[in-house]
């Protein structure tokens, strides 16, 4: 409040401020945190649902999702406090963008088809060129051969929100 007033030729008092507040139906809640996303890859993610939208259910019968997530073992503290209508959460500009940190954490792995899924798999920290091999030959490619003979389109999550074909395996 100082700052404020201090830049303004309004003074104010925080009792001020609060009660404004207050008539305004405002309610302070923490804020919700969401991975942050550029414009480049919100765009990617419209152009890769249009492209793909149309399949048929056969496509979509030899694809296949993977996808890793990592979660951070510990409290989270110091969240960020914002002033909101009941209703309002997602607003954009109630939410706090996350970034990946240095923290403890515990990584899974795992897939889906419309055929199946595979086994999961975790890994305390995140995952490395060693664990990615890990997990291909014994999880994925098992997966791949087993419930789709060996064919099959394979889409996962890397370093942009939007599925992009890691590999494509053909039948011997």
């Amino acid at each position: 409040m100082a700052r404020f007033n201090h830049h303004t030729q309004l003074h104010l008092s925080t009792w001020t401020v609060r009660r404004y507040i207050k008539k305004m139906n405002m309610t302070p809640y923490i804020a919700i945190q969401k991975p942050f996303l550029s414009k480049k890859n919100m765009n990617a993610c419209i152009v890769w649902a249009r492209t793909h939208g149309s399949w048929s259910m056969q496509q979509w019968a030899n694809v296949a999702f993977t996808d890793e997530a990592t979660f951070t073992v510990r409290s989270v503290k110091n969240r960020l406090k914002v002033w909101r209508h009941r209703g309002s959460r997602l607003h954009q500009r109630q939410i706090v963008l996350t970034f990946k940190s240095v923290y403890q954490t515990v990584s899974v792995w795992g897939g889906f088809s419309m055929r199946g899924r595979t086994s999961l798999f975790g890994t305390i920290g995140s995952f490395d060129r060693n664990t990615y091999r890990v997990v291909i030959d014994n999880h994925i490619l098992p997966f791949v051969y087993d419930v789709h003979g060996g064919l099959i389109r394979l889409y996962y999550k890397r370093t942009t929100v939007v599925p992009t074909v890691r590999f494509l395996l053909l039948r011997t």
